[in-house]
């Protein structure tokens, strides 16, 4: 498993991530810290129950998200290696059902207005800091401000 683990990473996630080193980093931290004791298993070893049961195991110790993602980055992990022709077989994390995560929302704070305007104020990116502003201040959807036209009126 280490070596398909460390080929994918070299081979598949550093060109296809908008920041391969840290896309790297990271998924190297993640199978080392989820995978850690598959690490000398043999590729076709892993099976469905195994990947069932550190699904079950993480959603419970460590959370839901957690598991959820190193699933879908071990399916992925397999999927990569079918397709690179370094393994063959049926991928052990494809069919696996997903905790349901709930969406969270988060406002700024009251507290929070303030350090928020001063650093939108600082903001070199005049188009950015318009559009967040204007997003404020009316409270209306990226797409719907994204799609408004301006018209310039001479009176």
């Amino acid at each position: 498993m280490d070596d398909v683990a460390t080929q994918y990473v070299e081979k598949h996630v550093k060109s296809h991530a908008s920041r391969p080193d840290q896309a790297a980093k990271f998924a190297t931290w993640q199978f080392k810290k989820y995978f850690g004791t598959w690490r000398n298993r043999k590729v076709g070893s892993i099976r469905k129950t195994d990947v069932l049961d550190l699904h079950d195991r993480l959603g419970r110790d460590i959370g839901h998200h957690t598991a959820n993602r190193t699933v879908q980055f071990l399916r992925a992990l397999f999927n990569w290696a079918g397709e690179a022709g370094i393994w063959q077989g049926v991928n052990p994390a494809t069919g696996i059902k997903l905790f349901h995560e709930a969406k969270r929302t988060r406002f700024l704070q009251p507290t929070e207005l303030h350090q928020f305007f001063l650093a939108l104020k600082k903001e070199k990116n005049i188009d950015l800091r318009d559009f967040v502003n204007l997003a404020m201040w009316t409270g209306a959807r990226r797409g719907d401000i994204l799609s408004m036209r301006w018209k310039i009126c001479h009176s």
